[in-house]
């Protein structure tokens, strides 16, 4: 799990946000219905409208994650197991996100 804030490689970070937004990535992380916003904080990519992030480990691989609401107190749950493919670590919480509602 990457619980903790990290810094990490900023290329890792770089190449990660340039193939989530790429709307011709295989994966599916984009679609024309829900164009994908996110917000980056240390090694953490959050999608806030959608309420998932992933988290780039110390192992570097993805970690997904969903929001469970609560306001102010939200919290953060890993909801799929990781990936070294930020594409298939978002699509993961985005498919967990969608079982949850």
């Amino acid at each position: 799990m990457a619980r903790a804030p990290l810094t990490p490689d900023p290329a890792a970070m770089a190449a990660a946000r340039t193939a989530l937004a790429d709307p011709d990535n295989a994966g599916g992380a984009t679609d024309t219905a829900r164009p994908l916003r996110l917000r980056a904080w240390r090694n953490r990519l959050t999608a806030d409208d959608e309420g998932i992030q992933i988290r780039l480990g110390t192992d570097n691989r993805w970690h997904p994650y969903t929001r469970e609401d609560g306001g102010a107190t939200a919290e953060w749950w890993p909801c799929a197991p990781a990936t070294a493919d930020a594409v298939a670590a978002l699509v993961a919480a985005r498919t967990a996100a969608t079982r949850r509602r």
